[in-house]
């Protein structure tokens, strides 16, 4: 009978230990913002636009694109493994829209080598507007 209870009680333990140090790690890895960088994306020789949103596409001309999503140091991004969703937060410096950040979401899919991906942004508290679908034929492999 003492052996079954230091064997029930072992079992216990290890399960408790494997379920609390896994969901501590996951839930710190998808929360957390880290620092950004553009070698994470690989490097592509050819690119091809499938389909994109000409009303969103407005917003998100280069003069845009250069106004609302300027890389610097402080910018970081997000990353869910599991939808391979990466989630792109730029400081805001204009007064346009009265928030600290800007947003762009990147949903990737189809591999590494020739991924497609597709590309939402929000300003200020608005929702993710689409812009367009990429697909890439990569030299280096993307990270994610």
């Amino acid at each position: 009978m003492k052996r079954y209870i230091n064997i029930v009680l072992f079992i216990s333990c290890l399960l408790l230990t494997i379920s609390f140090g896994h969901g501590s790690t996951a839930s710190a890895n998808y929360t957390s913002w880290r620092e950004y960088n553009t070698k994470l994306f690989g490097l592509a020789k050819k690119q091809q636009i499938l389909n994109y949103d000409g009303s969103n596409m407005g917003m998100y001309l280069e003069f845009y694109q250069n106004k609302y999503f300027k890389e610097t140091k402080g910018t970081k991004y997000k990353y869910n493994p599991k939808t391979r969703t990466v989630i792109l937060r730029y400081v805001n410096n204009h007064k346009t829209p009265k928030t600290k950040y800007n947003y762009r979401k990147l949903i990737i899919s189809n591999g590494h080598k020739r991924p497609i991906i597709k590309y939402y942004y929000k300003l200020g508290k608005g929702k993710f507007l689409f812009t367009n679908k990429v697909k890439y034929w990569m030299v280096k492999n993307i990270y994610f």
